[in-house]
């Protein structure tokens, strides 16, 4: 509609990458890439939570402009896109959106999509829509955040308010570590947690993770 082609065109104007909607599939799936300190990154975004009458007019497909899609059966284009960039980069992200709102552990669907997105290529995948923290921490010797709740918003809940920065640090695709910095939105605003409140939320953030089925150090340390 009107809106997505004036959000296309702001974007193509924009000094800001944005990824994961386009004029066409091609569009949508295209990542991002940037040279840091040397390594080639890469990104790519797509979403896997769509009301279910807005499923068909919100895909992008050949034809239609919209969101790259990670549901069946397009779950194999973003498999595929992810396949073509990793020859071309040494660090690879894909940021999804996906899971349940107000879960705060990730469901079948949300471990099978990142399963299946390490195997294509990925090293690193960050995820939201739950309006919850969800686990972060290694996956082998992947990494994923399942799920980083909200930032700048409005929540009703100290849970939906409960936020923080994940800082992920990595080597072509060794990932050297991580920092999850907590935070809690103050008037739309995420402030960072301090003393006592910063050590619950880190304890927090270590049943979220055990939850998810991750851990806080590599498991696999066989690069590639």
């Amino acid at each position: 509609g009107a809106g997505l082609e004036e959000t296309l065109t702001i974007r193509d104007r924009s000094e800001v990458a944005v990824i994961g909607v386009g004029r066409d599939a091609d569009d949508a799936y295209a990542p991002f890439v940037t040279e840091v300190r040397g390594q080639q990154v890469g990104v790519i975004a797509a979403n896997d939570v769509f009301d279910s009458n807005l499923v068909g007019s919100w895909t992008a497909t050949d034809t239609q402009p919209g969101i790259a899609s990670a549901k069946e059966p397009h779950q194999q284009r973003l498999l595929a896109a992810v396949r073509d960039l990793r020859e071309e980069v040494d660090t690879l992200a894909v940021y999804l959106h996906f899971g349940t709102e107000r879960d705060t552990c990730p469901h079948a669907r949300q471990r099978e999509l990142v399963d299946a997105l390490f195997d294509a290529g990925a090293d690193i995948v960050v995820g939201s829509h739950a309006h919850r923290l969800q686990g972060l921490g290694y996956l082998g010797n992947r990494f994923v955040a399942y799920g980083l709740s909200n930032f700048v918003f409005r929540s009703p809940s100290a849970a939906g308010n409960a936020t923080g920065v994940l800082t992920v640090t990595a080597t072509g695709r060794r990932i050297d570590g991580y920092d999850w910095a907590p935070a809690t939105i103050r008037n739309l605003v995420p402030v960072p947690l301090q003393g006592a409140e910063s050590d619950s939320a880190l304890r927090h953030m270590a049943d979220l993770r055990t939850c998810a089925g991750l851990s806080d150090s590599p498991t696999d340390t066989t690069e590639g």
